[in-house]
């Protein structure tokens, strides 16, 4: 879009800003900071860049010193060089030296302390690992030595989703939004609560937000519940003592201080992207053919469910955020459900003042886990479809 002449110390007037910083403005009103971009403050050449080849690959089971990696759920790059990766499949925490050789593993399929049922990781503090187990509820905290450092318990309801900076959890429980006549689009409430010195939740909620964009189909003979297609999904993280949410239907990233006296809005003023048509002919097609596959009563009421949600026009803002090292936010751009693993992944960057940077892309099919001052670190398939850990060079 081009701005006339004219029109451009009009826009410079209403958003408060001149010279460099016409591109954002900053609003305090009622308690709550609100920063607005209207532009990136990239220009030229002055952006972040991920390089597209690997430096360092880990997880190469045909190496005679590498390990095959399933259901990888956490990647950790260590300061001392190593990698730190979580298997799902394994219930096990397994390291890589330097060299992606296989170091050592630790952890077992079990209830017992440094055992695991369902192991993701939520967060990292000085090279310690939390990670969480929804079925045993509770969080464990591993040294950067692989010895299991704290236990923490998770009460009944709720789930860890995230570690403050001072090294306290941020946890999450649902409030189920009923769907008239039981066929729909469903959005259940999130209750996001930082623990106390006392390990409860706290006896407020810091924020409560709308969960992800489900269709649900529910008769007295049978329930189900899958994402809506192309649907909104909303993402939470924990930035040092701030709990950060974007919940997928809007450009806003939503901030609260963990004791909740300050909140912020950082926000990119631009148009919702469109979905495509063939996007959604090639997604029609393929929900078509799994719902052919049910029994009957069941395909009927879930074609009905699909039917009462509806789809989307526009496509969800965002589907993951990462804060980096540096402090700096990256909400991935969501591309929906057809294009998720077969194109290159851009992310929007926000400084630690809420201004938009630009935007950086990351490989395809590559999921990103951790970045770093210079590096990026996630998991792609290879060839084969094998889980492995790739390591990008990010340069700034």
């Amino acid at each position: 879009m081009r701005v006339s002449p004219l029109l451009l110390p009009a826009l410079l007037a209403a958003f408060g800003c001149t010279g460099g910083d016409a591109n954002f403005r900053v609003v305090e009103e009622a308690g709550v900071r609100t920063v607005t971009s209207i532009a990136p403050a990239w220009s030229g050449g002055a952006k972040w860049r991920v390089d597209t080849l690997p430096e360092r690959v880990a997880g190469d089971a045909s190496r005679a010193d590498g390990a095959l990696l399933v259901n990888v759920t956490g990647v950790h790059l260590l300061e001392d060089g190593r990698l730190a990766v979580v298997s799902g499949e394994d219930r096990q925490v397994v390291y890589f030296d330097r060299d992606g050789a296989l170091e050592r593993r630790v952890g077992a399929h079990g209830d017992a302390s440094g055992q695991f049922q369902r192991p993701r990781l939520i967060g990292t503090r000085a090279d310690s690992l939390w990670i969480w187990d929804a079925e045993l509820q509770r969080v464990t905290v591993m040294a950067p030595t692989g010895e299991v450092a704290l236990t923490v318990p998770v009460p009944p309801g709720y789930s860890a989703t995230g570690v403050f900076g001072d090294g306290s959890l941020l946890l999450v429980s649902a409030r189920v939004v009923p769907v008239p006549g039981g066929l729909g689009l469903q959005r259940d409430s999130l209750l996001l609560h930082a623990v106390d010195d006392g390990g409860q939740p706290s006896a407020d909620a810091l924020m409560t937000v709308p969960g992800d964009e489900m269709v649900v189909a529910r008769t007295a003979a049978f329930q189900t519940a899958f994402p809506r297609p192309f649907g909104a999904q909303t993402t939470v993280a924990a930035n040092g003592d701030w709990l950060q949410v974007a919940v997928g239907d809007s450009e806003d990233l939503l901030r609260v201080k963990r004791e909740g006296a300050r909140r912020e809005v950082w926000r990119i003023a631009r148009a919702r992207r469109a979905v495509p048509f063939e996007d959604l002919q090639s997604h029609g097609m393929r929900r078509r053919a799994q719902v052919a596959q049910l029994p009957p009563l069941v395909a009927n009421k879930v074609a009905d469910a699909i039917v009462a949600a509806g789809v989307p026009n526009a496509l969800p803002v965002h589907d993951q955020q990462i804060v980096d090292a540096t402090g700096h936010t990256w909400l991935r751009e969501d591309v929906g459900p057809e294009k998720r693993d077969s194109v290159a992944q851009r992310w929007d960057i926000l400084a630690e003042d809420g201004r938009w940077l630009g935007q950086v892309t990351t490989p395809v099919s590559f999921a990103v886990w951790q970045i770093t001052r210079e590096r990026v670190v996630g998991v792609r398939r290879n060839q084969y479809g094998v889980e492995e850990v790739h390591i990008y060079w990010l340069r700034r």
